[in-house]
């Protein structure tokens, strides 16, 4: 977004205080950047043109999803976009044990030692994943009419909304 958009104002939200550390020295150099401590799920920042949000719905529960998208068409400005990349299940039971199966051969022969697989483990029991067709549908129960999935590979994808 940066490059498309050099003069654009950015915040940048987490809960995590060591999530925006690693924010603002990833961003430092960049100008417009604005780093702010809360959670999303309960507040939207006002006059956003563009939210975007990465590898972090799926820890919500389906009411607080459905509850998040309606906040955020609320927030946007009409042709506003939100962009979605995260994780999803699949709709088929066999589809999804396949990409879970398929997940987790990628994580033991990426070489992750064995302290950070059992806190990803133990960090993945938080996952409350729900399939990009259901999440289309929420988006569209949210208000936004001009929905796409507009990549995905096994258990990720990215969605893109337009109010």
């Amino acid at each position: 977004m940066y490059l498309l958009y050099p003069e654009a104002h950015f915040t940048l939200i987490d809960l995590s205080e060591d999530m925006l550390h690693v924010a603002r020295k990833r961003f430092a150099k960049m100008k417009n950047f604005n780093f702010r401590r809360a959670d999303y799920s309960q507040e939207i920042p006002p006059k956003c043109d563009i939210i975007c949000s990465a590898l972090s719905i799926h820890h919500l529960e389906e009411d607080q999803k459905l509850r998040l998208y309606i906040s955020i068409y609320e927030a946007l400005p009409k042709g506003g976009v939100f962009i979605n990349l995260d994780q999803f299940c699949a709709d088929s039971p066999v589809l999804d044990k396949a990409w879970n199966d398929w997940w987790m051969n990628y994580i033991n022969q990426s070489g992750i030692d064995s302290e950070a697989k059992a806190k990803w483990l133990e960090q993945k029991k938080l996952d409350r994943e729900n399939s990009v067709i259901t999440s289309l549908k929420m988006l569209q129960n949210a208000g936004f009419e001009q929905i796409e999935s507009v990549y995905q590979f096994m258990k990720f994808a990215t969605i893109v909304a337009i109010k």
